[in-house]
């Protein structure tokens, strides 16, 4: 039984390989480019340590999976200010501006109270939820 790297390096050299198969592919039909067997070259060892050394992959591994994870937070970060401030920031001013109060916030002072009774449901409507 492989251990748990070992795996994950040949699983990362495998898929890898096939990327850039499927690059030097794209390149040789598609294209017509003079560069196709670079990718090809790079496929063919990465295919050949995967299956005879994965090992040798580790740094390789450890590397593409550190640059994913740098990657992975600032896109998260670049996505998520970019819905704030172009959804809902917007949206929120808009519902602002037509008086909407969704959310039950607004300060009443005529209220005496906030509490909202639920309203009562059969029984049946839990037996076809969906």
């Amino acid at each position: 039984m492989e251990s748990a790297p070992i795996k994950q390096n040949r699983k990362f050299g495998y898929t890898v390989a096939i990327a850039l198969l499927v690059l030097s592919v794209f390149r040789i039909f598609i294209r017509h480019n003079q560069g196709w067997w670079v990718a090809f070259a790079i496929a063919i060892v990465l295919l050949l340590f995967s299956l005879l050394k994965p090992v040798l992959l580790n740094p390789l591994r450890l590397v593409w999976d550190k640059i994913g994870h740098v990657l992975g937070t600032i896109n998260t970060y670049v996505l998520l200010t970019i819905f704030y401030f172009l959804i809902l920031s917007p949206l929120g001013m808009i519902m602002r501006l037509f008086g909407k109060d969704i959310l039950k916030i607004k300060w009443l002072k005529n209220k005496d109270t906030y509490w909202e009774d639920a309203s009562v449901k059969e029984v049946s409507s839990m037996k076809n939820q969906f």
